[in-house]
């Protein structure tokens, strides 16, 4: 009598379990290569953790009235479309398109105030997909200011006017009679060669932001550092700006002017 050979079979999967197998792994495929997708199109953005600009400040304490300029570069080896922006005091002052080489911004005199002010660029990209918005850090500006050129400052743009003693209208000694009146109470002649004779000469040198700066038929406030600020003629309006007479006189009014 012969024996049938004994034979191990593997047990084969039912069916529903194959079908189930299979919708498992089509399913893992498709995540792994979601994820891919997702790592590659975040991979550029990630990348730029380095802001692609950067700026310096030519000082980081000056006089009110006196400009302050900005150096703004990139840093990337390729130009960076987008648009770049200086803020200062929470403000936009300036701004220029793209970040290829190097360019200077002018913060205007008037955004700058008495004590600490916060200055910061941004950048703002065309491609918003592959590169991110940034903002670099905040850099401080000290502003020291004498009562006389606060006041003084607070009349840029008021225009000439022959004769004007007014916040509607100065000429130059109008102008500098009302700023001393205002600030420290002193009150000055009307002319400007009336008050060029008015308290002592002091040397360019020695000269303090709230003097006076007279020449022929003239006068003007000193700033310090070689700014003044004036009603300069008609057609003009009240502007800081660097001293311009070749060998003016500097008066020093009162002590209390110069604080």
């Amino acid at each position: 009598m012969t024996h049938p050979v004994s034979q191990t079979v593997p047990p084969t999967a039912p069916p529903a379990r194959r079908s189930l197998v299979a919708v498992v792994n089509t399913a893992a495929a498709g995540l792994a290569l979601l994820a891919g997708s997702v790592l590659a199109t975040a991979a550029p953005a990630q990348a730029a953790t380095k802001p692609p600009v950067t700026f310096t400040l030519s000082t980081t304490s000056l006089k009110l009235g006196h400009p302050l300029s900005v150096p703004v570069s990139g840093t990337t080896a390729r130009p960076v479309p987008g648009s770049v922006g200086l803020y200062v005091n929470g403000k936009k002052r300036a701004h220029h398109k793209g970040v290829r080489g190097a360019k200077t911004l002018t913060v205007p005199v008037t955004a700058l105030r008495k004590g600490t002010n916060k200055v910061h660029v941004t950048f703002s990209p065309s491609d918003k997909k592959k590169y991110v918005w940034r903002t670099t850090a905040n850099k401080k500006v000290t502003v020291s200011a004498t009562k006389v050129a606060i006041e003084a400052m607070k009349h840029v743009g008021t225009p000439y006017v022959w004769g004007g003693s007014t916040t509607k209208g100065f000429d130059c000694s109008g102008y500098t009679q009302y700023v001393y009146a205002k600030a420290v109470g002193v009150k000055l002649p009307r002319t400007s060669s009336a008050q060029a004779k008015v308290g002592t000469k002091v040397s360019a040198r020695k000269a303090k932001a709230g003097d006076l700066v007279a020449s022929p038929g003239h006068v003007a406030i000193y700033l310090g550092g070689g700014y003044l600020i004036d009603a300069p003629k008609p057609g003009r309006t009240i502007q800081p700006r660097k001293v311009w007479q070749s060998n003016p006189t500097y008066i020093r009014v009162a002590a209390k002017a110069t604080r």
